[in-house]
């Protein structure tokens, strides 16, 4: 299934093979990326959390074309083209708010150089913003998550 057909509720939360956690804002997003995202399998074994808290686990990513023609007659100025891309999606039981919170909060406390520009007391608004989240999109304004298009 790939998805499209899972028919995801966005955003979504990603949580990467890598450790990371990607916020995924719609379909279009989803389904794009930069080149070594692509190469380096970053999205491959990615787990994918949508807004009813249903979950999916990638299998595998396949390349089905570039985004456009003027992202790819562009793509020199800009790094790369963007590459279309399918998933193929292994659906998991739904997750719970809770679970999702601890391992967004272990990702913060994981990667606390993601957060060097913050000073001490917007490091702690931040955790109190993410232990507050109730939806994904109230992580994803929580963290300002990047997605993975460009990379």
């Amino acid at each position: 299934m790939n998805a499209a057909q899972a028919r995801m509720r966005f955003p979504v939360l990603a949580f990467t093979g890598d450790g990371d956690v990607w916020c995924i804002p719609g379909l279009d997003i989803m389904t794009r990326c930069g080149g070594r995202t692509l190469k380096d399998g970053l999205q491959r074994d990615m787990e994918v959390v949508d807004s009813r808290w249903r979950r999916w686990k990638v299998r595998d990513v396949r390349r089905t074309g570039y985004v456009s023609a003027l992202n790819l007659l562009l793509s020199p100025l800009f790094g790369g083209p963007e590459h279309r891309i399918e998933h193929d999606l292994v659906p998991l039981e739904p997750v719970a708010l809770e679970e999702v919170r601890s391992r967004v909060l272990a990702y913060m406390k994981a990667n606390p150089d993601y957060f060097l520009e913050y000073d001490e007391k917007e490091l702690r608004a931040t955790f109190r913003s993410v232990e507050r989240a109730r939806t994904v999109a109230g992580f994803e304004s929580a963290l300002g998550l990047d997605d993975f298009r460009s990379y």
